[in-house]
């Protein structure tokens, strides 16, 4: 009999390095608000910066999550181990290849991508010349950040989940050394960012290498190309690229869109999505690297049964996480974006444009939540082709709902586009799990989705009586604000939780240990 590791313990493992990371991350953004604000320099900045994480998101989705961890799971099932080397070595040269191709072509075609994705940097030629460098510098990270991926992939199938998800706290802490102490040697001082980014990649990659040697995993690249691995990778690799391209491409849209807008608007939907982070960086992508790999095996072994309880087990904790954090994010949004970012050269105007963003992006977090958990559920079967169809439907509407709400509301309307098309998307990939008997929700869903809604609509009554005039935010010390937001979100948390305990909810049913044979 074998046992899948408590995925609960693991779940929180993760979760524990992804709030040290966005500790850092936090602090990083802090620093950066402080020093460029939402200057010109820094909307440039997170243009080129998200261009090079798109490609390297979509490489990693599509070639590693979607396609290499089902298979490397299956492999470790019903292979020997020194197959399963070959197999992780026949890989990675594969990857390597397109990593390189991807690079090569990234700084090649560097002024026509910017001009593809941000259009409107083309009226001022400093501007979009700036744009071009950092991008390129960036772009060579593609390499090392996809492979630090690749490593921790390896690590997760083989149970150990601690260190790849430690990696992101070293890209935030390379990343807060460079604007401290490199931005002064730069004539333009936002290429130390960009180097930050180039050189945190090398480091990610670098410290899962003694774990991977330990593991007796460490990848040895063969020069002799496995032609048939290849062709069966790129036959699932193309729909799966196609799905992840469709859904990142929706950030793309809102970039292409927001470089038409006033000077600012980038930079604050940039703050805005660093606070989506804390629940979807946090939850459902700690929620979601735990689950694939046990998905993959139940499926490998034919238990539908123990499938359906982990899926049900992701849900269920994703909207438990999702719902309230979606509605404090919502209510607290000027508390929280005044206490993290209105240091330095960051105004009060600044503040009010980056909550408005901040509100229409947290009516998303429960789809974006749900997207993610109900597409590993797909991924786990193989199937790749599910979420990339429905997230072409998501994007068409994206589209449509950014040309709806673009003049009347701005970078805000931009933000309420990108979370109607979330909420759409997973609403549609949750009823085809089901329809397609992928997933079946257990007996009581709806009374639980019941207790949640009450739960929350008490947790946001008090908020309300609780929480200081938002003008005082603006004109307060920093020790004051940090002080009341603490309060504000641990009152929040208690009373959203004793409630749920109230209704009969219990925290000891947020775990999951499954035996299988």
């Amino acid at each position: 009999m074998m046992k899948i590791e408590n995925l609960l313990h693991s779940t929180i493992l993760v979760s524990i390095n992804r709030v040290i990371s966005l500790s850092f991350g936090y602090t990083r953004d802090m620093i950066w608000a402080c020093v460029f604000g939402s200057s010109l320099a820094f909307d440039a900045f997170v243009i080129a910066f998200h261009l090079p994480s798109f490609f390297s998101y979509i490489v990693s989705e599509a070639g590693i999550k979607q396609v290499f961890i089902p298979l490397l799971s299956e492999k470790q099932i019903q292979s020997h181990d020194a197959d399963v080397r070959n197999f992780i070595s026949d890989m990675s040269v594969i990857l390597l290849i397109m990593l390189v191709a991807i690079v090569i072509f990234s700084i090649g075609m560097a002024p026509i991508i910017i001009k593809m994705f941000a259009p409107g940097f083309c009226k001022i030629e400093k501007h979009f010349a700036l744009t071009v460098s950092l991008f390129r510098i960036m772009a060579i990270g593609i390499l090392f950040t996809t492979l630090a991926e690749l490593f921790g992939a390896i690590l997760n199938t083989f149970g150990s989940y601690g260190i790849p998800s430690f990696t992101p706290v070293i890209f935030n802490i390379i990343t807060i050394l460079s604007t401290i102490y490199l931005t002064a040697y730069f004539k333009i001082p936002i290429y130390a960012l960009a180097l930050g980014v180039l050189v945190s990649g090398v480091f990610q990659g670098l410290m899962q290498l003694p774990f991977l040697k330990k593991k007796n995993l460490l990848i040895k690249l063969n020069p002799r190309i496995n032609i048939t691995l290849m062709l069966k990778i790129f036959k699932m690799v193309l729909p799966a690229l196609a799905g992840v391209s469709i859904m990142q491409l929706g950030v793309l849209v809102d970039f292409m869109f927001s470089s038409y807008l006033p000077k600012g608007s980038i930079s604050w939907l940039y703050y805005s999505t660093r606070l989506m982070e804390i629940p979807v960086g946090i939850f459902s992508i700690a929620i979601a690297t735990v689950t694939l790999p046990n998905l993959g095996r139940c499926f490998a072994k034919g238990d539908t049964h123990s499938y359906n309880r982990v899926l049900d087990w992701s849900v269920r904790n994703a909207l438990f996480i999702g719902v309230p954090t979606s509605v404090g994010l919502f209510v607290l949004a000027g508390p929280i974006i005044a206490t993290l970012f209105k240091h330095g050269i960051f105004s009060n105007h600044d503040v009010l444009m980056a909550m408005a963003s901040t509100k229409t992006f947290s009516i998303g977090i429960c789809g974006f939540m749900l997207t993610k958990i109900c597409a590993v559920g797909s991924y786990a079967r193989q199937d790749v082709k599910l979420p990339a169809k429905i997230s072409a439907v998501a994007l068409l509407c994206n589209i449509i709902f950014n040309f709806i709400f673009f003049k009347p509301l701005m970078h805000a309307g931009l933000a309420l586009a990108t979370s109607l098309s979330g909420i759409l998307n997973a609403g549609i990939l949750l009823s085809c799990l089901i329809l397609k008997k992928y997933y079946q929700p257990t007996p009581g869903l709806l009374f639980y989705l019941i207790k949640l809604v009450v739960s929350v609509l008490t947790m946001t009554f008090v908020l309300h009586q609780i929480t200081p005039d938002f003008n005082v935010w603006l004109t307060a010390k920093t020790i004051w604000r940090i002080l009341h937001l603490a309060i504000l979100v641990l009152s929040g948390a208690i009373t959203y939780i004793l409630s749920m305990s109230l209704l009969g909810h219990r925290l000891t049913q947020l775990k999951i240990d499954l035996k299988m044979t």
